[in-house]
């Protein structure tokens, strides 16, 4: 027997595999064929007709799609979990279900908005363009509000005016009182730097306290004037009739937030951030029937009430805006021409059959007044 020639047969798998490729090759690019540059060991494939420059391999693989920015929410559709808070720039989000997403709060820039561990906006450490003096350094609020930059360096204390957001050419007035991070200043004798009379809760409440401070001198007689007291806690939510308001960050008085349909809509003492305008539960002037019930939107849109109680639900009509009169009072009974006695339906808008029926010997022997088929006498 002749023995079996295992390098014939990987010969033969190998040229088959390679006509198969150049097949499907065939197929994708039209006619090709190898060819040899004359560059040693470099081979390329050219098509039959016209020569092109081959494609050289790009300097680095495709990279795969960018997955969903870990600080933005998921697309629409998209699962997360119930309870989970996510910062998307400055609005903080929460997730009610697994694929809705609702702004919970919104924070004063991206860099004060903390997923984590419990989702909240973190304090601000000044407004937007407000400035102050540390030390001879006069510095502005960043753009994150979350710190300080420094604008100029002045020649000592008492040449920063963060009033006039400059470093001024002579020191300050003796006597001359400013605010400086919510504390009430007075320039020193030796007009170098500032002494410290006290400190407000803010510096808007300072800013106020100076105010009355220079309108009526009387109020601030002594050392140690008394700063207004605030109007509200931080971020304190107030209704006010329909307005939906809450503290500013001075404290001195309130911001909108919100005009609601109705005062009976503010819902400012929700706990938390939540607290905002409920939608309308009805619209002014709505009818309903609930159950047997004419019902009518509330003034303040908050819910309906009872206008009238039907005798029952069939004989409500909210479109008439009334209840319709029963065709036939609960338990009654008629006889028909055939002396079939009927009884009133459950919704008092006609007589029906009983079941079984009920069909009495004789239509004279039908009792609607009893209820009843009537046995004959022997007179008839």
């Amino acid at each position: 027997m002749p023995c079996f020639d295992a390098r014939a047969a990987i010969r033969s798998a190998s040229i088959a595999s390679v006509a198969w490729l150049l097949g499907a090759c065939n197929e994708l690019l039209g006619d090709v064929r190898v060819g040899v540059d004359p560059a040693p060991d470099t081979q390329r494939l050219s098509p039959e007709l016209g020569a092109s420059p081959a494609l050289d391999p790009p300097d680095a693989a495709p990279s795969a799609p960018p997955d969903v920015d870990a600080g933005r929410p998921p697309s629409p559709g998209a699962v997360c979990e119930p309870g989970e808070f996510r910062c998307d720039g400055g609005q903080l989000l929460y997730c009610v279900d697994p694929s809705a997403w609702l702004v919970w709060q919104v924070c004063g820039s991206a860099a004060l908005c903390a997923s984590e561990p419990a989702g909240r906006c973190l304090p601000q450490s000044c407004e937007a363009g407000e400035q102050r003096c540390d030390g001879s350094l006069l510095q502005r609020c960043n753009t994150t509000l979350d710190g300080w930059d420094t604008v100029a360096e002045c020649a000592t204390a008492a040449h920063c005016d963060p009033a006039a957001e400059a470093c001024l050419v002579a020191p300050c007035e003796l006597e001359q009182r400013r605010c400086n991070r919510g504390e009430l200043q007075r320039c020193r004798a030796d007009q170098l730097d500032w002494d410290v009379l006290t400190t407000c809760t803010t510096q808007a409440l300072c800013r106020r306290t100076l105010a009355r401070c220079d309108e009526s001198p009387d109020t601030c007689a002594g050392d140690v004037p008394a700063c207004d007291e605030p109007v509200c806690e931080p971020e304190q939510k107030d209704c006010n009739g329909a307005r939906l308001r809450q503290c500013n960050r001075g404290r001195t008085g309130w911001t909108l937030l919100e005009r609601c349909a109705s005062a009976g809509l503010c819902q400012a003492s929700v706990s938390g951030p939540q607290a905002s305008c409920t939608p309308p539960a009805c619209s002014d002037g709505e009818l309903r029937c609930e159950a047997s019930e004419l019902q009518r939107c509330s003034a303040d849109g908050t819910g309906f009430e009872r206008v009238q109680r039907c005798p029952s639900a069939a004989l409500c009509d909210a479109e008439a805006e009334r209840c319709e009169q029963p065709a036939c009072d609960a338990g009654t009974y008629q006889c028909t021409a055939d002396g079939e006695l009927s009884i009133c339906n459950p919704d008092q808008t006609g007589f029906v059959a009983q079941t079984p029926p009920v069909v009495c010997d004789a239509a004279e022997l039908c009792d609607a007044e009893r209820g009843r088929c009537r046995r004959r006498s022997r007179d008839d």
